[in-house]
């Protein structure tokens, strides 16, 4: 049995304290009658408070840090150090993962933090902050560069930009939420982004604010998390080839495409240039499971799947007559017709490209919307035949029904979780060799470092790697496989006159050292994740004979336990 601390005892008494009080209020509101952005304040205080209760006292991401956190972490640990537009590993390259969330994030926190996992918190509080914000804004623009005002008459109901958010929640998993903000969110954005693109394709007149807010607002997005859009535009250029305007139609995609690249060129145009000087080796995208084969069917026997059910029913139904709603079909579907083309490629011989990156993001955010626009569609027309006192009654019971897929309920009660929040709890910050870096070597941040255990640093220093720990992580410039052709052959290396001849070799060449040795051994380690398709990534480690260090060319400027530092001595 589990045993708890009275702290996380406390922690999760207070955060089902937070759901009662939340549930209290919707059920005031709601027999109010009070309007959707109360109901709006009400639900974004609620999460935020729930999120920040039990998050802040934590020194650690909430699954550890591991994995994708690693990347999060080295981001945000660049940007609170002043490094804006380079990579989060490597200096002499910009960014190549979508900046936008951890520029943000980033510039705001350094003005309270230097500790990337407290600016991560910080940008999880930013984006649940927005989660009915940013949606309610876009429509708001929407409105306001739409001054032929043809807007479909369900979206013009301030109830449909409360449901959509609120499904949504629903329908995510809340780890997923506050562990990746910026990509959950920015697939809900993408999804209303498209379904109002598709509706605003069929005016006949378009002024120069229509392009404007699709190609900024697109820009945007685009920085956020590029990648809904390219399934967007997909769906998009469907919806347009079949369109009874089709040249129409598609030139304004086209114009709003190239809106977009001259809004997100302080991204686009260093990260071109590089490809352009160094080349493209894209091993983010080669990674594959054979999981991501798996046919995602969303509606079941759940709550959480009778409402993917009902919005795809929503969908269909109501795409014949409106406009947004074929849009956001057409990007649900197009979801399935990307998984598909990615299954094609694997049977023509070809790696596919995350063939399953559309779900469960991006797929549920169509369905969230599709439950969105059939409620307020239903709602508008036959709520007047029920008394104010059944549509009062008929309301709350619903919530009560929905509020068990909060994660109040679902996330908190979740034995996995609880334990987890131990753990977290528990957890030392280990970063000692972090401390010995900044101590030893005061030109850290000039020189090119080779590191046994990347993670143990990148999430606290902003150093500048010669090669990435994890190839799937790697700048796609930055040629990762004739890197670790370099690496490999330094451990082969006979005597410290070959090893630096070989360090030469790099581009830029190492001048910096932190390396592991196990007690006793012989060897320093070097601890990599490398592609082993079609099984997603495995170990390797790589070792270097300790006396090709024992040089000239090498000052050892801390050696304690199992952890030596070495600089050039150029």
């Amino acid at each position: 049995m589990n045993e708890f601390s009275t702290t996380a005892v406390s922690l999760i008494a207070f955060s089902k304290a937070i759901f009662f009080v939340y549930c209290a209020g919707t059920v005031y509101l709601l027999w109010r009658r009070a309007g959707a952005v109360a109901h709006m304040l009400l639900t974004t205080a609620a999460v935020v408070l729930f999120y920040a209760v039990f998050a802040w006292p934590l020194t650690t991401m909430w699954w550890g840090n591991s994995g994708d956190e690693n990347l999060i972490l080295a981001f945000l640990t660049q940007v609170l150090h002043g490094n804006m537009f380079r990579d989060f590993y490597h200096a002499w390259l910009p960014p190549y993962y979508p900046p936008l969330y951890f520029w943000i994030t980033g510039s705001v926190a350094r003005l309270f933090t230097a500790n990337a996992v407290q600016a991560a918190k910080l940008g999880t509080v930013f984006a649940l902050t927005l989660w009915f914000a940013a949606p309610l804004a876009l429509w708001s623009l929407f409105n306001r560069s739409n001054m032929s005002k043809q807007t479909d008459e369900t979206m013009r109901l301030p109830w449909f930009w409360f449901f959509a958010p609120f499904i949504f929640f629903l329908m995510i998993d809340f780890d997923a939420v506050i562990t990746k903000p910026y990509e959950v969110l920015s697939a809900l954005l993408v999804a209303l982004f498209t379904g109002l693109l598709a509706q605003a394709l069929s005016y006949e007149r378009w002024t120069i604010a229509h392009f404007l807010f699709f190609g900024i607002t697109g820009g945007i997005l685009f920085m956020t998390f590029y990648f809904w859009l390219f399934i967007a535009l997909v769906s998009l250029l469907a919806v347009a080839v079949f369109s009874k305007q089709r040249t129409r139609a598609v030139t304004r995609i086209i114009s709003i495409g190239i809106i977009m690249v001259v809004v997100s060129s302080p991204y686009l145009v260093p990260l071109l240039m590089s490809y352009a000087r160094y080349g493209i080796e894209n091993w983010q995208g080669h990674f594959f499971v054979p999981g991501d084969l798996a046919t995602i069917i969303p509606w079941g026997m759940s709550l959480r799947g009778l409402l993917a059910a009902a919005g795809l029913t929503s969908l269909v139904v109501t795409s014949g007559r409106s406009f947004f709603a074929r849009g956001v079909l057409a990007l649900f579907v197009a979801s399935y017709v990307y998984q598909l083309a990615g299954i094609t490629s694997l049977l023509l011989g070809m790696t596919p490209f995350v063939p399953s990156k559309p779900f469960p993001f991006l797929s549920s955010a169509c369905l969230a919307v599709g439950i969105a626009y059939g409620a307020c569609f239903l709602g508008e027309r036959y709520a007047h035949r029920l008394s104010r006192a059944a549509q009062r009654s008929v309301a709350i019971l619903v919530f009560l029904v929905l509020v068990s897929e909060m994660p109040f309920v679902t996330f908190l009660d979740n034995p996995k979780v609880l334990v987890q929040l131990q753990q977290n709890l528990d957890y030392t910050a280990d970063a000692p060799l972090a401390g010995v870096i900044a101590s030893f070597v005061p030109d850290y941040r000039e020189r090119t470092w080779l590191v046994s255990d990347v993670p143990r640093v990148s999430s606290v220093l902003p150093l500048s790697y010669f090669i990435s720990f994890n190839q799937h992580y790697s700048h796609h410039a930055s040629q990762f496989s004739r890197r670790f052709d370099l690496v490999r052959r330094l451990s082969t290396a006979q005597t410290p006159a070959e090893f630096n001849a070989i360090i030469a070799e790099g581009e830029p060449p190492i001048d910096a050292l932190a390396l592991y040795r196990a007690h006793g051994s012989s060897e320093y380690l070097l601890f990599f994740w490398v592609d082993h398709y079609p099984n997603g990534g495995s170990e390797l480690t790589i070792s270097i004979p300790r006396h090709l260090l024992e040089s000239s060319e090498w000052l050892n400027v801390y050696e304690l336990e199992e952890w030596s530092v070495f600089i050039a001595s150029g």
